[in-house]
């Protein structure tokens, strides 16, 4: 029953970590802030984008308003595991993945660094 359970976690340990390092690669922190305004007109669908800016509304449970250093508006989607570290008119910069559909440009905030 030992061998199972010390079985068991290992796997999971593994996992855990494993996981852990495939988001660590996949969402780069050295990415170049860029602006909303050009997320808008050049970004494609599932890229990583940085950008400097402030979250000035809450809208639903998970969804804000986010404002860059330009002045320009987005809605984003933010991540439950970076919600802790999310405070309203601070100077951040949010690591985001686009997603583009019919109806538009959206983000979907995977990581918060407080400036």
């Amino acid at each position: 029953m030992k061998k199972l359970l010390v079985a068991l976690l290992s796997v999971l340990v593994i996992c855990v970590l494993g996981s852990a390092a495939v988001f660590a690669a996949k969402y780069n922190p050295n990415i170049q802030p860029t602006t909303i305004a050009e997320v808008q007109k050049n970004a494609y669908d599932d890229q990583h984008v940085a950008i400097d800016g402030k979250f000035v509304k809450q809208l639903y449970k998970d969804v804000f308003t986010f404002r860059d250093t330009a002045g320009t508006e987005i809605n984003v989607e933010v991540d439950d595991d970076c919600r802790y570290i999310l405070e309203m008119d601070t100077p951040v910069r949010i690591l985001a993945e686009v997603d583009k559909d019919w109806y538009g440009i959206d983000l979907e905030v995977k990581r918060i660094q407080k400036l």
